[in-house]
This record gives structure tokens, C-alpha cells and sequence, in this order.
């Protein structure tokens, strides 16, 4: 079974990570490749994909660049995969289309939904409505996220199936941590609050640096530990040059050694106005690291208030502040989040769980396929009894 992963880009966030999941861990029957409408990638992608045999390109999509969609349609006739997986906004666009101007039988056709539709742009919501009775089967990552999904395109997807994500347990440990890195991380600092994310709008670390006046007030040496890169750094600089907090935040960029960073933290923040559903969440609490995050479509899938995390509302730097003092004052709760947390991740949210159950989505598509092309069963043919004398 040929299986082609489009994505909008390989660069930074938790859909990137599960299309290389479920291209690198893939069962012997399904042969994947992948590849990214732009070429903006994390470095040493093209490398990681060739390891593990897996044909990886990227098709130069970009505004001054448009012609690459015939490219794709193209790439599309001559590989003819059985399933095109769809990843991200610019991908289910420009997939479905190409797909559907290919003659029959084209690719089936998923679409891994991994943001509120709600929060896409005019075009996309309306593209996603009138383009979701094409696509054979949409794949969401929350029960939050797949609700919204049923309200944004309003009944039109053929089938909406759950999917939870996984993590590589294996690597989520804190003796595969580098002590080095640990101790720069810290920076003798007593208390480290940190996040890992890109700087973007969506993730909304600048609620973090509005929160971090108060969490040096209980603790002067308190470190705020950014660990992501994006568009919005320089912005946050300024802010916390602004706050005159500077010199307790570190902005560490892109690290491609997440386990050290989140061995340096003592509590795990993500103060996100909505989340897909929070791969990092996952990291940290396999980490043992206590988390908060706001009460939003996916993290609160991600986060069971007052069970796995703390919840706190959207947008509000006092009640964000409060719930990680609490956690500091508390250590009766944080030890029994963090354990509860850590069971129920290494638990639920293997990487080769969600892998399985994708693949036997194709599957059950395929053999759907299959049937109906075939047509029903004929009706057995009577036979009549006959005695011979």
C-alpha cells in the first residue's frame, strides 16, 4: 500500500512530528514517502527521512513561486499512491484538488486536522466546508478538536475518527538528558519555568513574560526558559526588556535536544489560546515535569485540570502565575500531578499506538474500496435435488 504524507512544510510543530512518525515507524506492508508543498525545513530532515528509506521532497511552493501546484498534480499522476494523507491547511487545499483533477481511481483520500478550524482563515473555513465530502476520511487529535470540526464544516465530512497522539517513550527520559546542557539551562537558578514552542501568536508566550513579574516577587533567581524560535521573538525581547525582566528569560531558539530542556524545568508552562493538542504537554509530563495550560480547545484535552496539570483561563497572566506559585507551595499536589501525569502518558500515548490505528484506517478504506469496486456478492445459484433411480 502506497501512502503519500503532503504537508504544508517539515519545519517546527507537533504535526511535523507525527507525519515523521508515521513515516519512519510504518508496518512492512505500507511503503511511505513524503513530501512538503515549501522547502522550509528543521535541519537535518532530509537526512533522518533517508536513514529510514523513506523517498522525502520538497515541491518549492511559494508566492513567488505557484507553479509547484502543477508540480504536485503531476507528482500525483506518476507516483499514483493508494492513500494521499493530507497534513495542515495549504496541504488539504491543495492535495484535494489536485487529487480530484486526476482521472479515476484517484488516491483515497485523509486529512489529519490538526487546529480548531474556527481559527483558519475566511478561505480555508470555506474551502474546508465545500472540499470535506471529497476527502474519504478526516483523522482528528482531541474529542474538543473533533466536535469543532463537526460545527466549523457543519455536518459535510464523510467520517471524523479520533485519533490520540503518541510520543517516543524511549527518548522521554530524564538519564538521556546531557548534565551540561541542564546546569546552562538553570544557570543556578532556583526555580526554572519554562515552555517549549514556536513563537507564534497561537502559542501566546507573551502571557508567560506578563506572568513573570510576579513568579521573581516570590523568587528573585526564577528563570523563564524559552525553548522554540519564530516569528515573534524579537517582539518578546523587546517585552521583556520592557517588563525589566531581561535578565531572568532566557530565549534558548530551536533545540533539537528537547529532553535536557525540559530536565532543567521545575514547572512546564503553555499558555496557548488553542492547541490541536499539545504534544509537548505529553513530553513534559512523561519528563515528570508538572504542567499548566489554559482552558482551550486541546490543551484541555491534553491536560486534566487538577488530575494530570493545572488549567488555567486563557489570556489571564495573575491566575497563570498563581497556579505555578501553587504548584511551588503545594508539593503534596505536584508530586501527585506529576505521577498521575506520568502514568497515564506512558500509558495512553505510546508513538506506535496512533501509528496502528492510522494504518489500519487505510486498510478499512482500501478493502472498502476494493468491494465496491467488485460490486456486491452474487446470490448463490439454487441447485436442484434430483433423485436418480
Amino acid at each position: 500500500m502506497k501512502v503519500v504524507h503532503l504537508i504544508d512544510h517539515m519545519g517546527l510543530g507537533g504535526q511535523q512530528l507525527v507525519v515523521r512518525d508515521l513515516a519512519t515507524a510504518h508496518a512492512a506492508d505500507v511503503e511511505p514517502a513524503v513530501w512538503a508543498l515549501s522547502r522550509r525545513e528543521l535541519p537535518g530532515t532530509a537526512e533522518r527521512f533517508a536513514a529510514a528509506s523513506v523517498p522525502y521532497c520538497t515541491l518549492g511552493l511559494s508566492r513567488t513561486s505557484p507553479l509547484a501546484l502543477a508540480g504536485l498534480r503531476r507528482a500525483l499522476r506518476d507516483a499514483r499512491p493508494d492513500v494521499l494523507h493530507l497534513h495542515l491547511e495549504y496541504a488539504t487545499l491543495f492535495g484535494t484538488l489536485a487529487a480530484l483533477s486526476l482521472a479515476a481511481p484517484r488516491p483515497l483520500l485523509v486529512a489529519s486536522l490538526a487546529n480548531d478550524p474556527h481559527r483558519h482563515s475566511s478561505l480555508h473555513r470555506r474551502a474546508g466546508r465545500l472540499l470535506a465530502r471529497y476527502i474519504d476520511l478526516h483523522i482528528t487529535i482531541s474529542p474538543s478538536l473533533h466536535d469543532a470540526v463537526l460545527r466549523a464544516y457543519a455536518g459535510r465530512p464523510r467520517r471524523v475518527v479520533l485519533v490520540r497522539l503518541g510520543i517516543d517513550l524511549a527518548s522521554a527520559e530524564r538519564s538521556a538528558a546531557d548534565p551540561r546542557r541542564v546546569a546552562e539551562y538553570r544557570a543556578a537558578a532556583r526555580r526554572v519555568i519554562g515552555t517549549v514552542a514556536r513563537l507564534v501568536p497561537q502559542k501566546a508566550v507573551h502571557v508567560l513574560l506578563d506572568a513573570a513579574p510576579a513568579l521573581l516577587r516570590a523568587e528573585p533567581s526564577t528563570r523563564i526558559l524559552i525553548v522554540g524560535d519564530g516569528p515573534l521573538r524579537s517582539q518578546l525581547v523587546a517585552q521583556a526588556h520592557r517588563l525589566g525582566i531581561a535578565g531572568a528569560v532566557t530565549f534558548a531558539g530551536y533545540q533539537g535536544d528537547t529532553v535536557s530542556a525540559y530536565a532543567a524545568m521545575d514547572v512546564f508552562v503553555l499558555p496557548s489560546r488553542d492547541e490541536g493538542f499539545g504534544l509537548v504537554f505529553l513530553e513534559a509530563m512523561a519528563m515528570g515535569v508538572p504542567v499548566v495550560g489554559t482552558r482551550v480547545v486541546g490543551s484541555q484535552d491534553a491536560v486534566e485540570d487538577g488530575v494530570t496539570g493545572l488549567l488555567v483561563p486563557f489570556g489571564d497572566p495573575a491566575a497563570l502565575a498563581g497556579a505555578v506559585l501553587r504548584l511551588f507551595a503545594d508539593e503534596q499536589l505536584r508530586h501527585r500531578l506529576c505521577a498521575t501525569a506520568s502514568a497515564r502518558v506512558r500509558r495512553d500515548h505510546s508513538r506506535e499506538r496512533p501509528v496502528k490505528e492510522i494504518e489500519s484506517l487505510y486498510r478499512e478504506l482500501m478493502d472498502r474500496r476494493i468491494a465496491a469496486l467488485n460490486g456486491p456478492p452474487r446470490a448463490p445459484v439454487a441447485v436442484e435435488a434430483r433423485t436418480h433411480g
